[in-house]
Order: C-alpha cells, then structure tokens, then sequence
C-alpha cells in the first residue's frame, strides 16, 4: 500500500522537475541524469545522482534519513457518529459548516497562488518548509486542468476569498491518497482541520482508508491523532552520487 502512484506523484513535482509516471521516474533537471526513484533494486549507474523514496528498507549507507508513512481508517458509522470519534472534529464541523462555502472547481488560478503566498507567511515559514508551496504551485500551472475530471478536488471559501483547498487520488482498492492540501490558518483555528474532514465526507464513501504519506514532528502526530489510526510504517530516503557522471 505504498503511497506513491501516478496520482501522488503529481504532488510531488517542482517546476524544474518532469515525470514518466509509467515507470515511476522523477527527473530533476533537463539532463536527466538526476533522478528520483521509489524502488530500492533501482539500476542508478548511468546516472550522476539517485535520490532513493519512500523505501522500506533501512540501506546500508549512513547518509539518509526516515520519515512515517500514516495511513487513518474511517469506519462506517464515523461520519454518523462523529462524536463518538472525535469530539473536537465534532464541534469543528459545526463551527465552519456556517461559515465556509465548499465549490468543486476553480474560480481562477490566481486564487491558488495568493492563497500560497498567504500560506507561506503564515505556516510555511513557522513550520520550516516553505519551499512545499512550490509543488502546489507546479500542480495547479500544470496538472490541474488535465486531471481535475479524475482527482476529487474541494476549494474552501470564507465569503468570497479561497482559504483552503483539497486534492484527493480517486480510490485504489479501499483506500484513497492525499496529494495535496493548504490552508489559511490566519482565518481562525482549525481550519486545516475542517478541510481535512470536510474532503473525507465530501467523498461520499463510508468503510475506507486515507493514505496521507509521510512527515514527521509536529505534522506526523497531527495524521496520527485526529483521525483513526490504521497503521504507521517508517520510509527511508537517501541519495547517491556517481562519481563517474558528475
């Protein structure tokens, strides 16, 4: 139940980056000598660099890092007895019900892009991964408009001002994949909460699994506590350099 498929790896693209989405290829410049895989049996000699994802596997060099994979279940009576689950998600729901309005397509791409440069300021730089919003950038100038029709996607507006937004894989198997997802957090508190729920409802499905991918700190304990948690698995990542073909 990996998290990446050719869905995912929409999201994960900046705009120097292309994909062969067949074989699960990420390219990181116009050379294409440096590339980002996802499977560990990877052939990476004729390349200058090979950025290993997403691998279950503990390697054997000292030089990577680890993230958790979360994966949350949602039973068939969560969304008709929320409270049972989560009161505080309970009380959120009711709260921005009245407020937000929840349109599935966009108005214009500009609204993306001054949401992000709101998101930025106010969550980007106080979590230490700015450079996120620019994947959301490519996603929208790029992808969106060829694959919205396939993805479920939500926009989120507080009056007339787009305050969040939601993009989902369509199911694969019993379980559905967060690709991306941003939010204003400046308009009021759990906001990225709501917009979180709101898209799990919003899929009229009941029985099912989100695979949110991995993260860590403050936003992996978020993926595992405000939601039920089916289960967490630990991905490594590395990189390797060729000296050969630099």
């Amino acid at each position: 139940m990996s998290y990446i498929n050719q869905y995912t790896l929409l999201g994960m693209l900046s705009k120097n980056y292309t994909v062969d989405i067949e074989n699960k290829l990420v390219y990181k410049n116009k050379a294409k000598d440096k590339v980002i895989v996802f499977d560990e049996n990877f052939n990476g000699s004729n390349y200058s660099e090979v950025n290993y994802s997403y691998i279950d596997n503990k390697p054997l060099t000292k030089n990577f890092y680890k993230l958790t994979e979360v994966i949350s279940y949602l039973p068939s009576d969560y969304f008709t007895n929320l409270n049972k689950y989560s009161r505080e998600i309970h009380q959120t729901r009711n709260k921005w019900n009245k407020r937000i309005t929840i349109k599935k397509e966009l108005s214009s791409i500009d609204e993306v892009l001054e949401l992000l440069d709101r998101w930025v300021e106010y969550s980007g730089k106080k979590y230490r991964f700015t450079r996120h919003d620019g994947y959301d950038r490519n996603f929208f100038r790029n992808y969106y408009e060829k694959y919205k029709d396939i993805l479920d996607c939500n926009f989120f507006y507080l009056g007339d001002k787009l305050v969040g937004y939601s993009i989902m894989s369509p199911k694969v198997d019993d379980t559905y994949y967060y690709i991306i997802r941003k939010v204003d957090i400046s308009v009021g508190r759990n906001i990225g909460e709501y917009v979180d729920f709101k898209t799990f409802e919003l899929l009229n499905d009941n029985d099912f699994k989100i695979n949110w991918g991995s993260s860590s700190g403050g936003v992996l304990n978020y993926k595992c506590t405000k939601f039920p948690l089916f289960s967490k698995t630990t991905k490594y990542f590395w990189k390797v350099k060729n000296e050969k073909n630099v």
